[in-house]
């Protein structure tokens, strides 16, 4: 379910990002195309990670998920990063 929500939020990034269209211009297309394309694969490898955390619940041996941790830790910061300099390039 937290995924579900990190997905939304994702999603609700991008759609704050576009309100910035008309005083940025197109530098704003970047980060916003960044945030769908996150929305995109944590909805697609969210299933995989509920079936393998299930089977590892029922085997009693379940192990952290490190790279989805990551992966959401570069996603925030690569949405800032292109919006930043895309308002101070543009």
């Amino acid at each position: 379910m937290s995924w579900d929500r990190t997905g939304l939020a994702t999603s609700v990034v991008a759609l704050l990002l576009i309100r910035w269209y008309p005083s940025v211009g197109a530098a704003v297309l970047a980060p916003v195309a960044i945030a769908v394309i996150g929305t995109g694969l944590i909805r697609v490898f969210q299933r995989r990670r509920y079936r393998v955390r299930v089977a590892g619940i029922a085997y009693e041996k379940v192990e952290a998920d490190f790279w989805s941790v990551v992966w959401m830790t570069v996603l925030p910061v690569l949405i800032a990063g292109t919006a930043i300099a895309g308002i101070w390039l543009f």
